[in-house]
């Protein structure tokens, strides 16, 4: 099995992977959050995730630092509360970004932190 995780940051993600490296898989991370904002703090979740990964040996593929495009994702929404209506519409986006990553490189399953976030 070839699993794509999407990762939203290193402390999501650890259970997850502890517990997939418990059941002998092995993934590959995606990192690909365009929602965090500003960038020094996408910078240093992408880094404290490379770090992580690292020191477990798992390869991270970064995606595209593309905040315009979230903005436009969410607009009309942006006054919304943390885990109102905008996280729906931000998660789609990220899932749909991951499952067409995968498809991209042949993995034939894919995961996501999200739902521990």
């Amino acid at each position: 099995m070839r699993l794509l995780l999407h990762a939203c940051c290193a402390p999501c993600s650890a259970p997850i992977l502890e517990y997939l490296d418990k059941q002998g898989i092995k993934p590959t991370i995606y990192y690909y959050n365009p929602n965090i904002y500003p960038l020094e703090e996408y910078n240093r979740r992408h880094d404290e995730l490379l770090r992580y990964a690292s020191s477990k040996g798992i390869e991270v593929i970064d995606g595209a630092y593309e905040h315009d495009v979230w903005l436009d994702c969410v607009k009309g929404l942006e006054d919304k509360k943390e885990r109102g209506p905008r996280c729906p519409v931000c998660f789609r986006m990220r899932l749909r970004e991951g499952a067409r990553k995968a498809q991209e490189m042949g993995f034939d399953t894919i995961a996501s932190s999200l739902s521990s976030s």
